[in-house]
């Protein structure tokens, strides 16, 4: 395993990467660095990178609601986040020295809606050309 950390316009990238070449790239947006996903892959051939830096409730949320835990409202701020990403993920990979031919995001929580929201509002994220299903709990 390969790991490198990129700061860019106050995200922070934990970028791990197997030891031979990477075909794809999943995204984690988490606080953290992933490194324990990461360890729960022995064998992977897939890039990881974690995102982090963002607003939880403003940058993940795909439109504003009442704050479900705590005092504090999801504002809707999901599309501008995305854009964000869209635009500093070529950056990132190149950086990196990452060249995939697919990516993917991943998520759990409201990280977890903002991935299924991200892969259906952009096509930078191919989750259907790996064969993998949406399951909605």
């Amino acid at each position: 395993m390969r790991r490198a950390t990129i700061h860019k316009e106050g995200y922070i990238w934990n970028i791990f990467l197997p030891d031979g070449q990477a075909d794809c790239a999943v995204y984690i947006p988490m606080h953290g660095t992933a490194e324990e996903i990461w360890r729960m892959l022995p064998g992977c051939q897939a890039a990881l990178v974690s995102v982090s830096g963002f607003d939880w409730n403003k940058d993940l949320s795909p439109w504003p609601a009442k704050a479900v835990f705590g005092e504090e409202d999801f504002s809707g701020g999901a599309d501008a986040f995305l854009k964000e990403l869209i635009r500093l993920i070529p950056d990132v990979e190149r950086e990196a020295g990452l060249a995939p031919v697919r990516r993917c995001i991943a998520g759990y929580s409201l990280a977890g809606l903002f991935a299924v929201y991200a892969a259906y509002r952009c096509d930078i994220f191919h989750p259907h050309r790996l064969g993998l299903r949406v399951n909605v709990v």
